[in-house]
């Protein structure tokens, strides 16, 4: 074989190579917008007719209906994150932001994002959602206090007192 057809083979080769590479890559890419798109679709939303403080309270209200605890809370004056852990060990976070309103006298919306998991599960987000909601028609009850602690009883070096 001469030395110009191996060059030939060999250049053919290379580029080849270069657009397997290329295509490598462009399925690599494909693939993780493709896990973008899954976990950006495994957030469900929903809009509420409620301000952010009514809404994270009814949604904290509706975990501890479905017998979750609230592990992580924080709430500001737009946005909030309230996370949780599901009976099987899986993440549940829940996002709140507070919608702009197009005049100040119109009522307060929230919107709430679910998320279960990295995937989502948009069955059980749904009953969650279902459980906000009647939290928002029907508050959740005060929760009693706790009564203060007694004080701690003095002690001194008197004898006490006869009666």
């Amino acid at each position: 074989m001469s030395a110009v057809r191996r060059a030939a083979l060999l250049t053919v080769a290379v580029l080849l190579l270069s657009q397997a590479g290329c295509a490598i890559l462009a399925v690599g890419a494909v693939g993780g917008s493709a896990v973008a798109l899954a976990h950006y679709n495994g957030k469900i939303t929903e809009t509420v007719p409620a301000s952010i403080d009514e809404a994270a309270t009814a949604t904290e209200s509706a975990l501890i209906d479905l017998g979750l605890t609230v592990e992580f809370k924080r709430i500001g004056g737009r946005h909030g994150e309230i996370e949780s852990t599901l009976a099987n060990h899986e993440p549940l976070m829940i996002d709140l932001d507070q919608e702009p309103l197009p005049l100040p006298t119109d009522p307060p919306k929230t919107k709430i994002g679910i998320r279960i998991s990295t995937f989502g599960d948009e069955k059980l987000s749904k009953r969650i959602f279902d459980q906000i909601t009647h939290r928002l028609n029907n508050p959740a009850p005060p929760r009693p206090s706790l009564p203060p602690p007694p004080a701690p009883a003095r002690e001194t070096e008197e004898p006490p007192l006869a009666k």
